[in-house]
């Protein structure tokens, strides 16, 4: 083997990102930035905790559980990745599109 790790680090990286892009982004306007503010990666590129560590008690562990009961049952309805990905951005608001390819006209659009 050679000291290979078999492909598992390119694995755990797209793992990781999955894995930030469903628990983290969906947290309201300015948390993520405040949770790596606290946090700041070290010079090897890693942080000193998880940033769910950095969460107030009060309010924002009990919003991250809530929010990963609502994802796990998007994945427990979905029939797939792509039905997952598909409830899981019409859940959080990051649908654009309909499901025909038509744009959707948002309401901040347009305002100046």
């Amino acid at each position: 083997m050679g000291g290979s790790t078999g492909g598992l680090g390119q694995a755990s990286s797209v793992s990781g990102k999955i894995h930030h892009q469903v628990r983290y982004e969906p947290l309201p306007p300015g948390v993520l930035e405040e949770l790596k503010r606290k946090l700041p990666k070290n010079e090897s590129g890693n942080r000193r905790a998880k940033l769910w560590q950095a969460l107030t008690p009060d309010t924002g562990i009990p919003h991250l559980d809530r929010q990963l009961t609502a994802i796990t049952t998007v994945m427990q309805l979905s029939d797939g990745k792509h039905e997952f990905e598909e409830n899981f951005d019409r859940l959080f608001g990051k649908q654009r599109y309909l499901p025909l390819g038509q744009p959707v006209k948002l309401l901040d659009e347009g305002k100046a």
